[in-house]
Parts: structure tokens; sequence; C-alpha cells
């Protein structure tokens, strides 16, 4: 779509936020209504809603993604027939005219669709594709046809609905899409309203990229069991895992709207005692972690969510390792937070002092917020000890560092 790059930007927000929504509702198993849906967002786009670009614009963004999940749910085809319903097609033919006046691009998303559920043929070897489009459009066609020949052979054509895994026991139904809350290396997070709980949570959906990747799948899936181990107050609740009708996997977590520690730098100063609290707070929800023989390997600011009464939060445990009688090497993570061993195995292996490392980073950053060590606020004395502390963390030698969480809160508590 050729849409002006100065309108683009003026609606890219609200539309953004809306296109979000409307796919976690697919997501969720749950087939938005595309009309209701466009005529929603058009109406915030103000004075703008009138403008013909900017019509076709917002329903080409919705149709792109209908064409996609309608591919992932129909299944083969027999039939040359559009997907779309009467009502849609109706406002299809209302923004964009007949098929004929259609944009190359959207011409090219039903195509697509039509060829992964293998409705028809390469155009290469089709006389019926004169009934689908004019000749004239072919050449848009071919390049949708040479884009999937690159995909591997392992992945077909069309989509297939992922088998049931009996780990995922809660029904996407049971939950409402509300709002989307942030997105990581792994997924989308929303805000949802659970029926059977009564309240809104938090529900992470696996990235749709990652659905054809065991390794994803099973490490999302451990993420899951990993909290259900670990029933903590400073550690995020868990409510289950489940799957979505045509396969994708989610879980449910306790919904926080406080914000993280991340956000929190950016607006506050935050004060040497408080850093000490919170150093506590997260080296005594660690303890339990590490007794049950799980490193959480990517703990940084934005990890550690605040609730309201402004006590710490660990969530995301999506990198966590376990330790058992194989070492845990080659682990991920955030790099300005990871442990040199992280990094390099041959500076040492994964255990608790690797968590220690990353905690004295998330403290060191607490206290400088981006300022020389002159301009911090602390205490005489106290910033000196807590100094001390994040010095003993950040040793690039594991076995320099504090050796157990227990150590590094016992620490802590003597700089109060």
């Amino acid at each position: 779509m050729n849409l002006d790059r100065s309108l683009y930007l003026q609606i890219a927000p609200r539309l953004e936020e809306s296109l979000i929504q409307y796919e976690a509702c697919w997501t969720s198993g749950q087939a938005p209504e595309l009309s209701e849906w466009y005529v929603r967002t058009l109406d915030r786009m103000y004075e703008l809603r009138d403008l013909k670009q900017v019509k076709q614009q917002i329903l080409f963004e919705f149709l792109a993604i209908d064409f996609e999940y309608r591919t992932r749910n129909q299944g083969e085809r027999e039939s040359l027939q559009t997907p779309l319903d009467l009502e849609q097609m109706d406002l299809v033919r209302d923004v964009f005219g007949s098929r004929a006046d259609w944009p190359d691009e959207l011409v090219a998303e039903e195509y697509r669709m039509h060829r992964r559920t293998q409705a028809l043929p390469a155009t290469s070897r089709s006389s019926k594709i004169r009934d689908f489009v004019a000749v004239s459009r072919s050449s848009c066609l071919l390049r949708v046809d040479l884009e999937l020949a690159r995909e591997t052979k392992s992945v077909p054509h069309r989509f297939v609905a992922l088998p049931r895994d009996s780990r995922a026991t809660l029904d996407a139904r049971d939950f409402t899409i509300k709002s989307h809350l942030g997105s990581g290396g792994m997924g989308k997070v929303y805000m949802a309203w659970s029926s059977i709980l009564g309240r809104h949570v938090a529900i992470k959906f696996l990235r749709k990229d990652l659905l054809r990747d065991p390794r994803a799948i099973e490490q999302f899936v451990e993420e899951a069991v990993v909290l259900s181990q670990l029933r903590h107050p400073g550690i995020i609740g868990i409510h289950g895992l489940g799957q979505s009708k045509h396969g994708s996997y989610f879980l449910v977590t306790d919904l926080i709207l406080n914000g993280d520690l991340s956000q929190l730098m950016s607006r506050l100063l935050i004060d040497d005692m408080q850093v000490v609290r919170w150093g506590v707070e997260i080296a005594t929800a660690l303890e339990l972690v590490h007794a049950n023989k799980i490193i959480h390997c990517d703990l940084k600011p934005a990890n550690l969510l605040l609730k309201e009464d402004g006590s710490i939060v660990i969530t995301d445990f999506g990198l966590a390792v376990r330790i058992s009688n194989e070492t845990a090497t080659s682990v991920g993570g955030t790099r300005v937070y990871m442990a040199p061993e992280q990094i390099n195995p041959q500076l040492g292996e994964i255990g608790p002092w690797t968590d220690i490392y990353s905690v004295g980073q998330v403290l060191k950053r607490l206290r400088c917020q981006g300022k020389r060590s002159s301009e911090l606020p602390y205490t005489r004395g106290i910033g000196e000890e807590l100094s001390n502390v994040i010095d003993n963390c950040s040793q690039l030698d594991p076995l320099d560092r504090y050796r157990s969480m227990a150590e590094l809160k016992a620490a802590l508590v003597k700089v109060r």
C-alpha cells in the first residue's frame, strides 16, 4: 500500500494498537468481526477517517491478519471462492471497489492464502488463474509463488493446527483479551479477563513464528513448569498453560500493572536504602529459586515488577535453566546483565553465582541511573558499604563472588 509516509505516521500508533488486539483475538481462538474492528479503528482516526487512502490502509492491515488466520483454520479448499463472508466482501468492495481495482498488495495476500490452502496451483501451471485475477496482475502473483517456493520443505504451504498437548490444560475460550501489555523474545503479553477466576490476568502467547520450533515450544512449556514449582510472594504467580484451538501456546500469570524497575529508573531518583531493600527482596525470592535447582539467567530491571505496596516480583523465567548432573553452558540472557560464564563457558559453570552477578548489575544501575559516582545521592557510610557488596557480586571469577543468595542477602542486611 502506497500511503503517504507523513499520513501513515499519523495513523500508525492507533492502528498498531488495534491490530495487536485483533491478532490476539485470533491467537486466543476467538474469530473477531473484521467489519466491527475496521469501523472502530477508523473512528479513532478523527479528522483523517474520511480519507480514501486511510480507509484502504486500515482495511488492508486487518485483511492481511484475517487471511493468515483463516488459512490456519480452513484447511484445504476445493473452490476458488473467497473465504470472506458476504458482509465482509461488501466492505472490501466498498473500500477498494471490484477485484479489478484492488491494489497489487491485496491481490497478492488473497492469492497467498489460496496457495497455502492448496486451492490454487502455481500461476505458471494453471490456466484457471485467469478466472482468479486479470493476466496483467500475473507478475505480482509470480512473486508470491517465488516466496512460497523458498519456504523450507519441512514447512507445509498450508498451516496445520498443532496437536493437542496434554500439559496445556487451560481453555483459551475462558479468557477475553483486553489490551496489549508488551512483547519479548518469546512472545506477546496481554491483559485478559478470566471468566474462571473472575478477574484480570496476564496472558503470554508464544510467538507464531516459533510454533514450528520444537525447542522453542519446550522452552515455553518449561517456563510454565518452573513457575508452577515456585510459589513465593516475590515470584510471579502462574495459573496454568493452555493452547488455542489451532494450537498456539499461552501461559497465564498474575497481572501486575504498576510497571517494572526499568520504567521507574527513567522517572525517579532512587536512594541507596531503597536499593538495599529491593536487593534483599530479590535475594530472598531467588533463595527459593536456587533451592529448587533453578537459575533464572535473565535478571534485569525489566523483569522485576513492582506491586502496589512497592515490593518486587520476579518474572520472565523463559531462559531459566535447571542445575543437574550435567553442567549447563551457553545460556542466553541480556548482555549487559549477563555473567561472564554465560558468555564464555570457559570462565566457569552456571550456578547461583550467575544470578548473583546479575543482581549486582541490577543494583549498580538502580544506584547510578546514568550518573557519575560523585552525583550519587547516598548517605555517608551506606553508599560505601553498598558499593562493596556490588563489587563482590561483579567479580569476573565466579569463585570470588558470594556463593549463595543467603550470603548476598546477609551482606545487604548488614548495610541496612
